[in-house]
């Protein structure tokens, strides 16, 4: 259940008690397939083929990946493969497959083995049909189901819709995380930024850890997309606002906080040494220096979130099933102005407070989580609803007085 500080107001959200992040149909996050020469199965996660179509990075998919996909039978050439990942699928069933076409290689990989030439045709019409002109990566992370197996894949097929092109709103502005700065102790965390800037990762489990904006904002809306790419840990990610520090460029020590944190856990521990950790999502003003030996000034607010003077809980949204999922990728809003502050996941909204909130930058936090993914973020200004004026009479009883917003400052 939702559990607010009651000098908050809460905005009532229908189903909020019932929350289940996982009802969604999710897109695929992983293939899985048959080796041709071994009797085992493959696995490649759709987040690390995209991170090397973005970066060029192999470390994080297995040769044979590599060896499957090679559009050139006498030699393995990554930049090729990742040069056609790019490029937008274009298949006419009715023409034998180009033999150095990645498509002819993911289709041998999807469509069962020996199958019969009607199946085969019936799967490249349906490949045609549903995927040309769409980019080869994009069409991968947009399929249907959470797993993609040549048992499957027909089937999960003709349930894809082609997407529709969303016009994106005048005022929103993509946000180049290239400009961005690694927050907090240097060492707790690792930030690899894409060379385009459009996203960032987080490899190193460890103390929390911060990426945040090199500018303020308030009356401000965030969209994003997240994603961990680790199918067995379980802590915590998530973002911080009005961030004031720890900010280097101040001298400030790495251990002096003050920001407001939106937190997201994957499932309650039980190993009886960092017993404790909630699943689900809380939010917190956190505010202070947290010093003292083994973490436990760390553990006892940041890990089992206890209320204190320096770590205020606004509100939380614990239970089983609000737990981040390994591999999905989540779409974030989180709206912050002068005297409220919203955040959906997935179009379903977590929490909706109102109060006073102060600019202050955005960033990207990880505790104890590595391989966090935080892609195609963009911001918009959002300036708070004008109040309806009270009758005179009313208002001086009252004392009624509007408040002045604070100039919005671009991320």
């Amino acid at each position: 259940m939702l559990n607010q500080k009651n000098y908050l107001m809460a905005i009532p959200v229908a189903g909020i008690a019932t929350l289940n992040i996982a009802a969604p149909v999710f897109a695929a996050n992983q293939i899985v397939v048959k080796h041709p020469y071994k009797p085992i199965e493959l696995v490649f996660s759709i987040a690390e083929i995209e991170d090397f179509v973005q970066t060029g990075d192999t470390n994080g998919l297995p040769e044979d990946f590599f060896k499957l996909m090679a559009v050139n039978s006498e030699t393995l050439n990554p930049e090729e493969i990742r040069n056609q990942f790019k490029r937008p699928i274009s298949i006419d069933p009715n023409l034998p497959l180009d033999p150095k076409s990645l498509a002819k290689n993911l289709l041998n990989m999807l469509i069962p083995p020996n199958s019969p030439e009607a199946e085969r045709k019936a799967a490249l019409t349906l490949m045609a049909a549903k995927g040309n002109g769409q980019i080869l990566i994009n069409f991968l992370k947009a399929i249907p189901g959470e797993t993609i197996t040549p048992d499957n894949f027909l089937q999960i097929l003709t349930t894809y819709q082609v997407p529709a092109i969303k016009p994106q709103n005048p005022g929103t502005n993509p946000i180049d995380l290239r400009t961005w700065k690694h927050e907090g102790a240097p060492e707790r965390g690792n930030w690899l930024v894409s060379a385009d800037g459009t996203f960032v990762r987080q490899t190193i489990n460890d103390a929390p850890t911060f990426f945040v904006s090199p500018d303020s904002f308030i009356n401000t809306t965030v969209n994003g997309k997240l994603q961990v790419a680790d199918p067995i840990d379980n802590d915590f990610i998530g973002f911080v606002f009005g961030y004031q520090s720890p900010t280097a460029a101040n001298s400030d020590a790495p251990n002096k906080f003050n920001f407001l944190l939106f937190d997201w856990k994957k499932s309650h521990n039980h190993n009886g040494v960092f017993d404790g950790g909630h699943e689900g999502f809380a939010l917190t003003k956190v505010d202070g220096i947290f010093s003292g030996p083994n973490y436990n000034y760390i553990d006892d607010s940041f890990w089992l979130h206890q209320d204190s003077s320096k770590f205020d809980i606004l509100a939380t949204d614990y239970g089983l099933g609000k737990g981040w999922r390994p591999y999905q990728e989540y779409d974030f809003t989180l709206l912050y102005q002068t005297n409220r502050i919203k955040i959906d996941v997935n179009g379903q909204n977590i929490f909706d407070i109102s109060g006073e909130f102060e600019p202050g930058r955005f960033g990207f936090y990880n505790y104890s989580q590595s391989n966090v993914r935080y892609s195609g973020f963009t911001e918009t200004e959002t300036l708070p609803a004008k109040p309806v004026p009270e009758p005179a009479s009313i208002g001086g009883l009252l004392g009624f007085s509007i408040l002045g917003f604070r100039k919005k400052q671009k991320l």
